[in-house]
């Protein structure tokens, strides 16, 4: 049964990618949480764990060659910040080399080197304008939240995870993607802004905010559940216009909303779980960070090792770690040393730089404002959140959401020089005009 939900859901992404496609985007966003949903099903799914992925892949791929159909050269005009992150992960592969665990080294590379491709590379190609950005955003509404749903009330779960359909296997749920699902969804929920204006969509917007808190807390993510609400809240200026007090009180209502939302969603589902309380959390954090501090201590032990890294996935080595610190950026810094640590500098600064160069640009279409917090929030969700888990070459989605919004930023700037363009040729054919009625000889 679960088999022909998958196939007609995949046959119904396939059929809206043919008009929209850049639903693809966020259906490879979801696909971890539909994976993990479908695995609690039907044991076929855990059997053929890598079947979702592969499938995800593909839609991907078929959404390309509908864009390449339908715009031509996607490639056109690709941003300085997708190139440097090209190179970081061309100058990760080649630190295999001087990996002091090669084997594993090279093994993770192999293994993360799919999802890198299809997410950091391929995927964001679909993203270009505003357009874009509202079709991917409103398929994660109602994509996304449906999921979210599904995983909450219509799944079996454990303590922090769902439970799979069968035992036996060396499949894993992983709570942590589940959490990220709920912040996508929240982020898309709350800051884009819709072209349908009706109550309807509004009340979808507010369950899909509580399902969302809800899911954080139960999957007991601490740095979701506090990173999806932060990031919300600082980018709900940017998607909203506040230059009057009238605008100022509907803001100021779903601020207060969203802390009563997630003070009942902590209350209701924490129950006895002592991952919330500030001594264990204090704890965790800090051992991780002891973590990345041992690996921070090799990688500066010698001048080689500053200025090129110890080598990608180096903190395995059982005498700095022995498995991958959680903090992406120590991590950078102690992998791929202080050359690859200011490529990602560099990534991050030309983001943040055309980042404010677009809002200013923006104005007051709402549908941009709202496409750009969207995006820009779930950039900055991912970002804060390689401080406290996943390794850089597990980090495809925040470097590919990275690229998305370097397209988009580049988007917005030749959308204002083409308008440009287009105003000093009206006001040039003006003055010809009024010219010519003069009765003077034009040469």
């Amino acid at each position: 049964m679960y088999l022909l939900i998958y196939i007609l859901v995949i046959a119904a992404v396939l059929a809206v990618s043919y008009r929209r496609p850049a639903v693809a985007f966020s259906f490879m966003l979801c696909t971890f949480g539909f994976e993990q949903w479908l695995q609690s099903k039907d044991v076929f799914f855990v059997v053929n764990s890598s079947l979702v992925n592969i499938v995800s892949g593909i839609v991907v791929l078929y959404a390309l060659m509908i864009k390449v159909k339908k715009n031509g050269n996607i490639i056109k005009d690709y941003p300085t910040e997708a190139y440097l992150i090209l190179l970081l992960y061309f100058y990760a592969f080649v630190s295999v080399l001087w990996s002091p665990v090669p084997e594993i080294s090279s093994d993770n590379a192999f293994q993360l080197s799919p999802y890198i491709l299809l997410m950091t590379v391929l995927s964001p190609l679909l993203i270009n304008d505003k357009e874009d950005i509202y079709d991917a955003l409103v398929f994660m509404i109602l994509f996304g939240g449906g999921l979210s749903v599904l995983l909450l009330f219509f799944t079996e779960w454990g303590y922090r995870t769902i439970v799979l359909a069968v035992t036996g296997f060396n499949v894993k749920t992983n709570p942590l993607a589940i959490a990220n699902l709920a912040g996508y969804v929240l982020l898309a929920s709350v800051l884009l802004n819709l072209k349908n204006k009706s109550k309807l969509w509004l009340l979808v917007r507010v369950f899909l905010l509580v399902i969302s808190l809800a899911i954080a807390v139960k999957t007991g993510s601490r740095g979701q559940f506090l990173l999806m609400l932060i990031v919300s809240l600082v980018f709900l200026p940017v998607s909203r216009q506040i230059n009057r007090i009238k605008r100022l009180v509907p803001l100021l209502i779903t601020v207060a909303f969203t802390l009563v939302i997630a003070y009942w969603a902590m209350s209701e589902f924490i129950g006895e779980d002592t991952r919330w309380d500030m001594s264990r959390m204090e704890n965790d954090v800090g051992g991780r960070y002891d973590a990345a501090f041992r690996l921070i201590e090799r990688w500066y032990s010698s001048a080689g090792n500053l200025l090129f890294g110890l080598g990608s996935s180096a903190s395995y080595d059982p005498s700095i770690f022995g498995f991958y610190t959680h903090i992406v950026p120590m991590e950078i810094i102690g992998e791929l040393g202080a050359f690859g640590f200011l490529i990602y500098l560099s990534i991050l600064y030309l983001t943040f730089k055309k980042s404010r160069i677009s809002l200013k640009k923006i104005g007051d279409d709402m549908l941009k404002k709202g496409a750009f917090a969207a995006l820009s929030g779930l950039v900055v969700f991912e970002f804060l959140l390689s401080f406290k888990q996943g390794s850089f070459l597990g980090s495809s989605i925040f470097f590919g959401l990275l690229v998305a919004l370097a397209r988009y930023n580049k988007s917005l700037r030749n959308e204002i020089k083409s308008e440009k363009s287009e105003n000093f040729d009206k006001v040039k054919d003006d003055v010809f005009s009024k010219t010519n009625t003069s009765g003077v000889k034009l040469r």
